[in-house]
C-alpha cells in the first residue's frame, strides 16, 4: 500500500529536481557570445579588471589590466615583465552551464622583446543569472590554473637567440578566481568600483 507520506516525498523530489533542472536550464540558453566584465584574483595579488571576449567561432581573448607581480616578495614580483600583448585562445562548452578556455599571453621587457608567456586553463560555471564563475566558494567545482613563464634565451646578451628554457614563476596550474558580468548588463566589474557608460 501507497501512503500519503510516501507519495509526498515523491512530490518534493519532483519539484525539487524540476527547480535544479530549470537553473540548469536557465544557464545552458544563455549564449556565452559577446564580452564579459570580470574580476580576478591569483595568489599573491589583489583584485584586478579583466575583460574577456567570447567568439561565435570558439575563439576566445581577453584584455587584462592587471600587471605582472605579485604583492609578495619573490620572483614573480621582479619578473622583469613590463608590458602585455593580450590573451588569445579558444573555448569549448563541456557541459550545460560549464565552458572551459585555454589561453596564451605574450609578455614583454622594458625594450619591448618577448620575454615569457601567461598560460590559463579555465573551467567557468555559467550561473542562472548569466554570470561567469570559477575559483571562488559560489562555484567550487570549476577552477582556473595559470601560469607564467620567462624565457631563458641563448643569445650572447641573454635577449638575443633561440628560447632554451623556462624558468617557471607561478604555477604550473597555480590557482586563480574570477567572477564574471556580461559587458551588457551594465552590472559592471563585480566588487570593482570602476565606472560603466
Amino acid at each position: 500500500m501507497f501512503s500519503k507520506t510516501c507519495l509526498g516525498a515523491f512530490v518534493l523530489a519532483g519539484v525539487l529536481s524540476t527547480i535544479q533542472m530549470d537553473d540548469a536550464m536557465a544557464a545552458a540558453n544563455l549564449p556565452i557570445q559577446g564580452v564579459y566584465t570580470c574580476t580576478v584574483v591569483r595568489a599573491g595579488t589583489v583584485q584586478r579588471p579583466i575583460m574577456y571576449t567570447f567568439n561565435n567561432d570558439g575563439t576566445f581573448n581577453y584584455s587584462s589590466a592587471t600587471t605582472i607581480n605579485s604583492t609578495v616578495a619573490g620572483p614573480v614580483q621582479n619578473s622583469g615583465f613590463h608590458s602585455r600583448g593580450g590573451s588569445r585562445g579558444q573555448w569549448t562548452r563541456t557541459s550545460t552551464n560549464v565552458i572551459n578556455y585555454k589561453s596564451v599571453e605574450f609578455l614583454y621587457d622594458a625594450n619591448g622583446n618577448l620575454a615569457g608567456s601567461f598560460a590559463v586553463d579555465a573551467d567557468l560555471l555559467i550561473t542562472p543569472a548569466g554570470q561567469l564563475c570559477s575559483g571562488r566558494s559560489e562555484c567550487p567545482n570549476q577552477n582556473s590554473a595559470v601560469s607564467l613563464v620567462q624565457y631563458i634565451f641563448g643569445g650572447p646578451d641573454g635577449v638575443d637567440g633561440n628560447i632554451t628554457g623556462l624558468n617557471y614563476l607561478l604555477g604550473p596550474d597555480a590557482p586563480a578566481n574570477v567572477l564574471c558580468n556580461t559587458l551588457s548588463s551594465g552590472a559592471g566589474f563585480p566588487s570593482l568600483p570602476i565606472a560603466m557608460p
